[in-house]
């Protein structure tokens, strides 16, 4: 059976509030390709690294290949082996950081709201995530109303990586891996607050991170009364975010 390297990549846009008194608005996109609504993917060669392969193309995609890129889920269900099975990864990074955009591809506003609706640029679709019992453990099928295999395919691959990031936020460094080189602290909650569909106590949130920002001299004066300062991200090693 063939084997194909997949990927979603998830993108954060920045964009400066006209409203002084409020954070700027963060969207979140995915790179979506035109002709066939489907993620990124290509067969693997069995011998490359897959990272590497990931890398070298969307250097060509994007023009940039410093990707966060990690292995996410192998969709292997009946179903969808259309092509073949894909290994998916997810790819990580920010809109300050993308060259160009390849023309057979686009990037798309996406939001997921758990359990309920996709949001695709104005697209709207429904889908339902049912836990049941298989064997000694529990399983997930996520239901998608669209009846294209393909793209509920897609859909599928995007909703598995969604998952895969919220399932991290608490436990590693992935949210930094969203943020450009200097960024504000109320960013950071603001984006956790976006992937997990919920909201949490500022304070308590800028505790948990502040070891791991460093305060540049950098700052922003279109915030609110006073002056924001821009922080960088401190990778501390052996040690988890949060």
């Amino acid at each position: 059976m063939k084997l194909n390297l997949t990927c979603c990549l998830f993108v954060l846009e920045n964009n400066t509030n006209t409203d002084i008194r409020k954070n700027d608005v963060l969207n979140l996109k995915v790179l979506v390709r035109k002709d066939t609504n489907s993620l990124f993917s290509i067969p693997y060669n069995g011998e490359d690294d897959m990272k590497d392969i990931l890398s070298n193309e969307f250097k060509r995609i994007v023009g940039y290949k410093d990707i966060a890129f990690e292995q996410v889920y192998t969709i292997a269900n009946k179903e969808y082996l259309i092509d073949g099975c894909d290994v998916i990864y997810v790819g990580i990074m920010n809109m300050e950081n993308v060259k160009h955009v390849d023309s057979n591809y686009v990037l798309k506003n996406i939001n997921i709201k758990d359990n309920s609706i996709i949001t695709l640029d104005e697209e709207i679709i429904k889908y339902k995530t049912i836990q049941r019992r298989r064997g000694a453990g529990n399983e997930y099928i996520h239901k998608i109303d669209i009846s294209d295999v393909r793209y509920r395919k897609m859909l599928l691959e995007i909703i598995i990586t969604m998952k895969y990031i919220r399932s991290r936020l608490d436990t590693t460094d992935i949210i930094f891996k969203f943020m450009p080189k200097l960024f504000a602290l109320e960013d950071v909650r603001t984006l956790y607050e976006l992937l997990k569909d919920t909201s949490v106590d500022k304070s308590n949130f800028r505790k948990r991170i502040m070891k791991y920002c460093t305060r540049s001299e950098s700052v922003i004066d279109n915030r609110g009364y006073r002056p924001t300062y821009l922080f960088t991200y401190k990778p501390l090693e052996d040690d988890a975010w949060i």
